[in-house]
């Protein structure tokens, strides 16, 4: 039996010893990535421990947005329900605005939702429009607003 190699033994052996290293190459960087996932998860934690003491704080910032965004909405109805009114009954801001005591100027701000219609407003509308309150606030649903005139 003989020591020497052939030339397909000597290729079979070299491939398998650079398998070999790119295998010790792969382990090692998994090992790396293991320990980088591992600080990150230490990491992740720490995080969530400093979050724990403001967690009620976020939850009442997060209420907080929701009623502004409910908030929102009215506003955005009551100016919706306005411009229907006016606009179906050929009304103008400045008659909205004699009704109201307001000038002008804060009607075209209320319209443009720069300035927010009060419950004051809102009632005053709903007796110069002669509509309930709640339809300005909700919308007039499926009756068109010269219904029961």
């Amino acid at each position: 039996m003989s020591n020497v190699l052939t030339e397909n033994e000597a290729a079979a052996v070299a491939a398998f010893s650079k398998m070999t290293e790119d295998a010790a190459k792969i382990a090692d960087q998994y090992k790396a990535m293991a320990k980088t996932y591992e600080a990150t998860l230490k990491l992740a934690e720490q995080y969530k421990a400093m979050l724990k003491p403001i967690e009620p704080m976020l939850k009442w910032y997060e209420n907080q947005a929701k009623i502004y965004r409910g908030v929102s909405d009215i506003q955005e109805s009551v100016t919706s329900s306005m411009k229907a009114i006016m606009g179906a009954r050929g009304l103008k801001q400045s008659d909205l605005a004699s009704a109201l005591g307001l000038s002008a100027s804060t009607i075209s701000q209320k319209m443009t939702k720069r300035v927010a219609w009060t419950l004051d407003d809102i009632e005053k509308a709903s007796e110069f429009f002669k509509v309930n309150p709640e339809a300005l606030v909700a919308g007039h649903g499926f009756e068109p607003w010269t219904s029961g005139l």
